[in-house]
């Protein structure tokens, strides 16, 4: 009778464990961009643009001199309201940035007095009482590492981390206060200026941030491969790594990436909207396999003008009027994916090849393939010992199924691709293949 309860006994705990794990290896990663609804972007027609994207979240401001312009008194401005809540009817989860100088206090300049920042805790706080149940996420400022916001901030405008670690501090009992279960990202630092996160970090911030956030851009000043969301990832991981190890007890410290994108002007430092689309697609397919990343929002999702010339014009993945990019599409495709299908692993072997396995809710397997071999094609295999390939499921990123790929060819047991840096879905109903690449 006692090996029997015993072994029952063990029959639930390896149940338990065994959910938890699988649980623990589905990264759920949040998909989303940022709106600019504070900037009086928001209708019926963008919020069914957005709503169709797919994304799980959109990222926006409540600027604090909108709320609070009578000292004591707050308001969020209607459109701001309506269009943060039209967000929620439709399922999206908004990130809510807590941010910028006040006329009120500082100067408007960074809120480093004790005033300014008691301030603007409480309008934090009343921002929190307002749409707790609706909003999860609260980031506090916004590139506070090169003093951006305040009202006179030059080229060579520094934020003080220590005064950025003590606004957080009062920021996050004031948010937990109010709503335990919202979530606190921190700094939101620009030019992976690693330098200042430590400084700040030193003051003990780990213990009031639930996620340190970043803004990651590669775009400028970069060349070859180093531009590449291959080689962000790549820093990102080496980045927290060193941080996790020095100041978390070297467990992963979630990572949420706030703002990456590919701008598609024609300057200096431009990119083809064929190639951001590319970008987007293998960047959000990256950051999916990463555990502790815990969301990535492109910047954004709407042309903030129509200056080809001009960078800040041309981040969008939607025009100025709303007509669709290539990386629209390209998101659409990753967001379907990466929302309804957990990573299971990296299968490529061959150098300058990603091969990327998810795992469907129907039990069948999603292929992520792609290159990022500068210029060239590269020709590869997949074997099979079953039919599963010839009813595989093939189409490109941001082209929807159905398209007929280049080089595309099922014979002898093999399933012949043709990869270029746009990454390629392959559907199949079983997942135990083998790739090589063809010479």
């Amino acid at each position: 009778m006692r090996t029997r309860h015993f072994m029952i006994i063990m029959l639930i705990v390896f149940m338990f464990f065994s959910k938890t794990t699988y649980s623990f290896a589905a990264n759920n990663m949040i998909i989303g961009f940022t709106t600019h609804y504070a900037q009086n972007k928001h209708g019926s027609e963008l919020i069914q643009k957005v709503v169709d994207a797919k994304a799980v979240s959109i990222r926006d401001e409540v600027y604090w001199s909108s709320v609070e312009k009578v000292k004591g008194i707050y308001n969020i401005p209607d459109h701001l309201d309506n269009a943060i809540n039209d967000a929620v009817a439709h399922g999206i989860s908004p990130l809510i940035i807590l941010d910028y100088g006040n006329r009120l206090y500082n100067n408007e300049e960074l809120p480093i007095s004790e005033e300014a920042q008691d301030a603007f805790t409480k309008y934090a706080e009343f921002v929190v009482r307002h749409y707790k149940g609706k909003v999860k996420f609260y980031q506090v400022w916004n590139e506070w590492n090169i003093g951006f916001g305040q009202k006179n901030r030059t080229a060579s405008s520094k934020g003080d981390p220590k005064e950025y670690a003590r606004l957080l501090k009062k920021v996050y009992a004031g948010v937990k206060k109010i709503d335990p279960n919202a979530l606190v990202l921190a700094s939101s630092v620009a030019r992976w200026d690693k330098n200042w996160i430590e400084k700040f970090l030193d003051e003990g911030s780990i213990n009031y941030m639930d996620g340190l956030a970043l803004n990651t851009y590669n775009y400028f000043g970069e060349k070859g491969d180093r531009r590449t969301p291959e080689s962000m990832i790549s820093r990102v991981v080496d980045m927290l790594n060193q941080l996790s190890r020095r100041y978390n007890k070297n467990v992963p410290i979630p990572l949420y990436i706030t703002e990456v994108g590919w701008p598609n002007h024609t300057g200096p430092d431009g990119t083809s909207t064929g190639l951001s689309a590319a970008y987007l697609a293998r960047l959000y397919l990256m950051a999916s396999t990463i555990q502790n990343i815990k969301g990535v929002w492109w910047y954004d999702f709407q042309d903030d003008g129509t200056d080809l010339k001009i960078n800040e014009h041309n981040f969008g993945l939607v025009r100025k009027d709303l007509t669709p990019k290539p990386s629209y599409y390209a998101f659409r495709d990753v967001a379907e994916l990466v929302r309804s299908s957990d990573f299971v692993e990296k299968i490529a072997s061959e150098p300058l090849i990603y091969a990327l396995k998810f795992k469907n809710k129907d039990g069948s397997t999603t292929l992520a393939l792609w290159t990022n071999k500068t210029g060239n094609d590269e020709k590869i295999s997949i074997g099979y010992s079953d039919q599963s390939l010839k009813k595989a499921v093939i189409h490109k990123a941001g082209n929807g199924s159905g398209w007929t790929v280049k080089g595309t060819d099922k014979k002898n047991g093999e399933l012949i691709l043709v990869l270029d840096g746009t990454p390629l879905f392959v559907k199949i109903s079983n997942g135990n293949v083998k790739i090589k690449k063809i010479q």
